[in-house]
This record gives C-alpha cells, structure tokens and sequence, in this order.
C-alpha cells in the first residue's frame, strides 16, 4: 500500500507541475516559450497519468492480497480463542455486549449519522 501511496504522491506533484507549466504557456506571448512550456506541461501530465493509473491498479490489487491473508478466525487479542467465538474481543474482561451498552435498539427518528 506504500507503493501505491508513493504513486499517488508523485503523480500529484507531476499533475500541479504540468498545470503550473500550462498556465506559464497561457501567459506567455513568445511562440518559442509557449512551445516548450505546453510541450514539457504535457510530458509532465502523462507521467501524473501513468503514475495515477498505476496506483490505481496497484492499491486494490494489494489491498485484496492483504484480504487474503488475514484469516477469519484470527486471535487478534491473543487469549487463545478465535475472534469470531470470542465474548471479549480485546481482553479486558468485560464482555463486548456489555461494553457496547447492551442490544442495538433500532428507532425512527432523529439519530446522529443517520
């Protein structure tokens, strides 16, 4: 996930790169400067593409393996009882049900985050 995030990165400053040379075109008045300036700007925004595209395909390509690897049944709080049989999830000897104030009540009405 780093490289993709790396990706991302790179891809932006290339993007703010190419648009800052876009607009020095824009303002330009001499044909010669204005030539290079788009035709850096545009080597600079396919490189931000490439590098977008690229994280695009890497993030959930790894996101999906690290899916994979992490087990269901997984002991996350190391009390030798797999997480999904668990009452106590984090170990602190209080049940999760009771921690969580009990059942969900489901009403309708005004809720925050609804």
């Amino acid at each position: 996930l780093r490289g993709a995030a790396a990706l991302v990165i790179i891809g932006l400053i290339f993007d703010f790169f190419g648009t800052f040379l876009t607009g020095l075109g824009l303002r330009s008045t001499d044909p010669n400067k204005k030539y290079k300036y788009y035709r850096v700007a545009i080597y600079a925004l396919i490189l931000s593409l490439i590098a977008l595209l690229l994280a695009a395909i890497i993030y959930p390509v790894q996101f999906s393996k690290d899916l994979a690897n992490d087990s269901a049944d997984a002991d996350d709080d190391g009390d030798g009882v797999p997480d999904d049989e668990d009452e106590d999830d984090d170990n602190d000897g209080i049940d999760d049900d009771d921690e969580a104030g009990g059942a969900r009540t489901y009403t309708f009405g005004f809720g925050y985050g609804a």
